[in-house]
């Protein structure tokens, strides 16, 4: 499984980022094409997003490790949906270190790429990172950076 990163220092202490990052109903506010949060639990949760045409998709997600309040895994559930002919496996991470005044984030996306879909593995890869980026991008900006 390849892992695509990012990192920024954001302009806030962790104990004002981890409610943003630890809690999957923060996620519409920063996670691209993110619209809302459903059946929020200590183990998963249901992220809907919005498609590149508009449709709204449900991704069903498992909670990996929780490490409150510096690092968060979660996983896309892909056994029996539309996602098991793309994905293998596919995980996010947050990672939270405190740095100076502020906080080192690192957000971490990991897919193992299925069948046919390995062929485009290059541009998956260009396309995970430039996902990262906007989503740290939109947490800096929620955190007033």
């Amino acid at each position: 499984m390849a892992t695509a990163r990012v990192r920024a220092t954001v302009p806030a202490a962790p104990a004002e980022v981890w409610p943003l990052v630890g809690d999957p109903r923060g996620l519409p506010r920063w996670w691209p094409r993110a619209v809302r949060v459903e059946g929020v639990d200590a183990r998963r949760f249901t992220l809907v997003l919005r498609s590149s045409g508009g449709r709204e998709v449900r991704a069903d997600q498992r909670v990996l490790v929780d490490e409150r309040p510096r690092r968060r895994v979660w996983g896309l559930e892909i056994a029996g949906t539309p996602f098991e002919r793309v994905f293998s496996a596919y995980e996010v991470e947050v990672r939270l270190e405190p740095e100076g005044d502020g906080t080192r984030v690192e957000l971490a996306q990991r897919m193992a790429l299925r069948g046919v879909s390995r062929l485009g593995a290059p541009l998956a890869w260009q396309s995970a990172r430039r996902h990262l980026r906007t989503a740290l991008d939109a947490l800096v900006a929620q955190l007033g950076g």
